[in-house]
């Protein structure tokens, strides 16, 4: 019997209960039989799901830096270590990778499309406006796209003040 979830007992200096509760919404898309753990085979679909197979080698190298206990799968408190959320982003590769999967057309900017594309691929429903909010409230240099540096700041948690 797996253990209830409990936002508070992930709570750090840069997460509060909320974003910890959207963060394991996101855990729970990959998270498909709600074994309160990633499998390889979840992994997997959810690679499918998003077009990304080219990365797979990538994505299973990280999944498998992230796997503390070596049980080949990955638990909340891993899951937020993947992303750097218990973590710094020592390596720019991992920020790369994300930027990339993000920005399909490799411009430089992710754009209201791509959020929109990507929000597809994993089923998180978001208005229209309400990803056109986002991208202009991220967008700071360039109205409307979302530069490297600040997709940086945001998975960062460095949010310019409003």
């Amino acid at each position: 019997m797996s253990q209830q979830f409990n936002p508070r007992d992930y709570i750090t200096d840069n997460l509060d209960e909320e974003q910890i509760k959207k963060i394991k919404e996101i855990f729970d898309v990959f998270d498909s039989d709600r074994s309160g753990k990633i499998s390889p085979k979840e992994m997997q679909d959810a690679i499918k799901k998003l077009n990304m197979e080219a990365e797979a080698q990538t994505i299973m190298d990280i999944i498998a830096d992230a796997d503390n206990d070596d049980d080949c799968e990955i638990d909340f408190s891993e899951f937020l270590k993947i992303f750097g959320f218990t973590a710094t982003f020592e390596e720019d590769k991992t920020l790369d990778d994300l930027f990339n999967v993000f920005d399909e057309d490799r411009d430089g900017f992710v754009t209201y499309e791509d959020f929109y594309r990507i929000c597809r691929k994993i089923n998180e429903r978001y208005s229209e406006n309400e990803l056109k909010e986002m991208i202009e409230y991220a967008s700071k240099e360039e109205k409307g796209k979302v530069s490297k540096a600040e997709f940086e700041n945001i998975v960062k948690k460095k949010y310019a003040a409003v």
